[in-house]
């Protein structure tokens, strides 16, 4: 038994002859789905866009944030500016939670 006689028992149908032979809710539904296919197809090349772009402007702060790396100055200013500030906060909130656990 080959391909063809095979086939030969099937029917032969095409996509218009289907929209034209079916009633109005299937074609209906073919026409939502065929929207739906459009507008999901839509937003998969607009996050495909968004993403390539999110990789570029990522690898563009890597390579800044490499090139920057031998200017130490910006990151240690960054640090001091840190650690004072947080030893700050602990001097003003140090004493009240040593209260609050002597309360309890």
């Amino acid at each position: 038994m080959t391909f063809p006689d095979i086939a030969s028992g099937l029917p032969v149908a095409g996509m218009m002859l289907s929209l034209q032979t079916s009633s109005a809710s299937g074609q209906a539904i073919v026409a939502v789905l065929f929207v739906g296919s459009i507008l999901t197809w839509s937003f998969m090349i607009v996050k495909w866009r968004e993403l390539g772009e999110a990789g570029r402007a990522s690898q563009r702060f890597i390579d800044e944030y490499r090139r920057a790396a031998h200017d130490s100055c910006a990151f240690d200013t960054l640090s001091l500016c840190r650690r004072v500030g947080c030893r700050a906060v602990w001097m003003v909130w140090r004493p009240l939670a040593v209260k609050k656990a002597v309360q309890n």
